[in-house]
């Protein structure tokens, strides 16, 4: 053999030492002993040493690599318990048609996850949710999201699609500034991206309901606009709008499943019991969703009632919040005392709003003081249960899940058999209330079918629902634009303060998401159940439902109606509509009616999205199918394309 491959053999096998010529055996020997020191010492103890501290480091989150499948990643930063849902739910998404179940089969998309928790312990519960096959597709980083270089490791470049989701609020102190965490971390990716990026989808969750609904009608700025797709959204407005739409099959909506039409004599009720965040998002929702035609025949209004051991300090804040809304509404304060409640305040809308029409709003509140275990409170359920025209839904909204578990069993076993359902809330699981609301055949259950579990956070994001919501809303844009062109060719372009501040883009995105989640209701208190054009009548009905629907929106955004004058000083010239925008006043703030005589031009609005409801459930039975334009145009009686200039 060449001297080379001698001293090789020599250095890996000490065995070759007896193959050595007689004079070569010293330094055979030496060569040999050489190996065994360095090739099963030191170089052995290297390799295993670096698989070690290799393994060590990706347990922890440190390893950072590049596969391939990363060029359309998935990122999620946080490392909460609805990390899980956002997981499960990605995965269903890329199995949705039959084409993307083949693909997945093969290639699976991959979920690259940071955060700032301990990266063994959360890879043992995230992976607890998943399939083997599932978890090879997830890659953890140990890292911060307002770090620069931290961010830079995820290569959001590349990214598919983003969500900023934070660490848990309640266990980690730093997160008490949670909502500017995760604005500076959507600012690191916007550095990232650089100019001239195709718009990257970026959705950033907001703890707190003030600052989510700031988003609401407030534009982001341009630098992000340009690049990233901006999707802001709530946990518990998620929930809330989960429960109250009706679209699941786990939850009934607040009507029932029949629906209110206009000759129906039952009143809506929905009865929070705590004054927590959940129990706010519940509100809110209800009041831009809880909209029925009795209201327009027959004066019936939704009535949201608030039970809270501390009431009369949480009513201040909710009322401060919507100054202008509570100006507007029916609402009433009670105290408990002894085993009745103590109405102490009750309020009406003055005189001083004749020229909106009056009393228009749809919405009636109630706040009563006092825990729910309370008699007074007890007999408050039990009776409005027991009225044959109320259909009530029950929400316990406390923030401990054992309270609100108890609070449900209290109730009197007879409210079980009248209500509409009664939601409660756990954020760690439903498996108890499962349990306990089963049905063995014929087994007696007074739960069986009403008491249902929410607000679990492995739960809390549906994708397939923000799909169904965002196609009607897209049918609902097209609809708009088309209506405003005709409108422009009969009329004139209407100055609507292009040179002041009007509503942002964001504002009316959110109206028209608003308005698309009223869709099943609206479909259900007209009994559309075929593609069919829908009488003048109908169309009617349901536009004065959509009128009374925005004027709740608009107050819960911070809108306010003009005053007389203002509103007599824009009637005499409508040419210059809505000088007041950039207040955030409205002239169309009024009732249905009233609208008729100062705007009545705008009606048409109303009436538009209402003819439209045949295409959107011929839609959504169709698996989101794709309108035509001649075929919107044709039922909302457009002939021809208007044109402007």
């Amino acid at each position: 053999a060449s001297l080379v491959w001698s001293v090789f053999s020599h250095f890996v096998d000490p065995g070759n030492i007896g193959n050595a010529a007689a004079d070569h055996t010293g330094w055979a020997t030496l060569i040999a002993l050489l190996g065994v020191f360095l090739m099963n010492g030191l170089l052995i103890a290297t390799l295993t040493g670096w698989i070690d501290s290799h393994k060590e480091k990706w347990l922890k989150g440190e390893v950072t690599y590049f596969r391939p499948s990363m060029q359309r990643h998935y990122i999620i930063i946080g490392g909460n318990d609805m990390v899980a849902g956002i997981v499960e739910q990605i995965f269903r998404a890329n199995k949705s048609t039959w084409w993307r179940r083949i693909l997945s089969l093969l290639f699976k998309p991959t979920i690259l996850i940071q955060t700032s928790r301990d990266v063994e312990k959360f890879r043992m519960e995230l992976f607890s949710n998943l399939t083997e096959r599932e978890q090879r597709h997830v890659i953890i980083y140990y890292g911060n999201r307002t770090s620069d270089r931290d961010i830079a490791k995820l290569q959001v470049r590349n990214a598919k699609e983003v969500y900023i989701i934070g660490e848990d609020v309640r266990s980690d102190d730093t997160e008490s500034y949670h909502d500017t965490m995760n604005m500076e971390c959507l600012e690191l990716i916007r550095k990232h991206l650089g100019d001239g990026h195709k718009k990257l989808t970026c959705h950033v969750m907001f703890e707190y309901q003030t600052t989510f609904s700031v988003f609401q009608y407030s534009e982001i700025s341009n630098n992000i606009k340009d690049c990233i797709d901006f999707k802001p959204f709530n946990y518990y407005d998620s929930w809330a709008q989960q429960v109250l739409i009706g679209r699941t099959e786990e939850y009934l909506p607040l009507e029932g499943a029949e629906g209110i039409d206009a000759d129906s004599a039952k009143q809506v009720h929905l009865i929070i019991v705590g004054m927590s965040r959940m129990g706010i998002s519940m509100a809110i929702n209800a009041a831009h969703l809880a909209h029925y035609p009795n209201y327009a025949s027959k004066g019936i209004r939704t009535k949201i009632t608030f039970i809270d051991k501390a009431a009369d300090e949480e009513k201040d804040f909710f009322m401060g919040r919507f100054k202008d809304l509570f100006a507007l509404s029916h609402w009433r304060y009670g105290n408990v005392e002894g085993e009745e409640i103590k109405w102490d305040n009750t309020y009406t809308p003055t005189e001083e709003y004749e020229h909106l029409g009056g009393d228009f709003l749809d919405i009636e509140w109630e706040f009563i003081n006092g825990s729910v275990g309370m008699k007074a409170m007890q007999s408050y359920i039990t009776d409005a249960s027991n009225n044959e025209n109320s259909i009530v839904t029950i929400a316990i909204c406390l923030p401990e899940p054992n309270r609100c578990l108890a609070a449900a069993l209290y109730l009197d076993r007879g409210v079980y058999d009248k209500v509409n359902q009664i939601l409660v809330y756990n954020r760690y699981g439903d498996s108890l209330v499962t349990q306990m609301t089963h049905k063995n055949g014929n087994q007696f259950n007074p739960y069986h079918n009403k008491m249902r579990a929410f607000g679990m956070a492995y739960k809390f994001y549906n994708l397939e629902l923000m799909k169904e919501i965002a196609y009607v809303a897209n049918i609902n844009g097209d609809a708009y634009n088309f209506i405003k062109n005709t409108i422009v060719r009969e009329f004139g372009e209407i100055d609507e303060g292009k040179d002041r501040y009007g509503k942002s883009q964001a504002a009316k995105a959110w109206s028209n998401f608003y308005s698309a989640s009223t869709a099943w209701c609206k479909m259900r208190s007209i009994g559309l159940s075929e593609k069919r054009r829908l009488t003048a009548n109908e169309v009617d009905i349901l536009a004065k439902v959509e009128h009374a629907r925005w004027n709740m929106e608009q107050l819960l955004m911070g809108y306010r109606p003009l005053s007389a004058e203002e509103q007599s000083e824009v009637t005499k010239d409508m040419t210059k509509k809505n000088p007041k925008k950039s207040e955030m006043a409205h002239l169309d703030l009024c009732s249905f009616e009233r609208l008729s005589d100062i705007d009545k031009v705008v009606i048409r609005y109303d009436e538009g999205f209402s003819k439209i409801y045949p295409l959107i459930f011929d839609g959504l039975k169709n698996g989101c199918k794709k309108i035509e334009e001649e075929e919107l145009k044709n039922i909302l009686g457009i002939t021809k394309q208007p044109k402007t200039e």
